[in-house]
């Protein structure tokens, strides 16, 4: 015999499984159990829903990437220029002012195209600067220094460094200490024949003495020398 059960508006008796009573026409519910599978499955669907639509690949829009403003001839010719200079290939001239004299000093500095790196606590690639300078009170010079290391220098004797220019022999200049005894830097003398003979090559190897490393070599491309009048 079929279950039965009771229209929810007549009352009268209709098979359990009627989606309409056949007595008043109403429409049947699908049951507390019927009814919370629908909820249970309506819920489950809005959170994908809501999960998919805040997913970055669902986004209706995209966010292109801004377009890389094209450099100038000048822009590029200036990044060629400093990524040489960053790697010794060409010179950097900085002109700074005297705050004693209030005159204008002159400085052209040339990395080493050879990297170093010394033992502890002056760990860490470097390369060795060489500046030639001319400064309204001191004159014209010419001093070699690393950012980090100890130069074997003498504050009263002095000491030197090693030079050879181009394919030529090794040369040894007098060497002396800044008037601060930095460590980090030595002047190299006879500023004069020093420049004279760089101006002839397009490379030379600066040899220095280093504590607890020895001598330490230098590699310059010293080509396209600015000069200083």
């Amino acid at each position: 015999m079929a279950k039965m059960k009771t229209c929810k508006d007549c009352k009268a008796e209709i098979p359990k499984a009627a989606k309409k009573c056949m007595h008043c026409g109403s429409k049947q519910g699908v049951g507390f159990f019927g009814g919370l599978v629908v909820i249970v499955f309506a819920f489950f669907v809005f959170i994908w829903v809501v999960g998919k639509t805040n997913s970055p690949s669902y986004s209706s829009t995209t966010t292109a990437a801004a377009p890389t403003p094209e450099l100038s001839p000048q822009e590029k010719a200036a990044q060629q220029l400093r990524a040489k200079q960053s790697i010794g290939l060409a010179w950097v001239t900085r002109e700074t002012t005297d705050k004693v004299s209030g005159k204008k000093a002159l400085n052209h500095l040339l990395l080493s195209t050879n990297t170093i790196n010394f033992g502890f606590p002056y760990q860490g690639e470097q390369r060795a600067t060489l500046t030639v300078r001319k400064h309204p009170r001191y004159g014209k010079d010419v001093f070699l220094s690393v950012d980090k290391g100890q130069m074997l220098c003498s504050s009263y004797d002095g000491c030197s460094v090693t030079v050879r220019f181009g394919k030529g022999k090794p040369v040894k200049y007098k060497a002396v200490a800044p008037d601060d005894n930095s460590s980090n830097m030595v002047f190299i003398s006879n500023y004069a024949a020093f420049v004279a003979n760089m101006k002839k090559v397009k490379n030379m190897v600066i040899a220095k003495t280093f504590y607890k490393e020895g001598d330490v070599a230098f590699e310059f491309n010293v080509s396209e020398f600015p000069g200083i009048k």
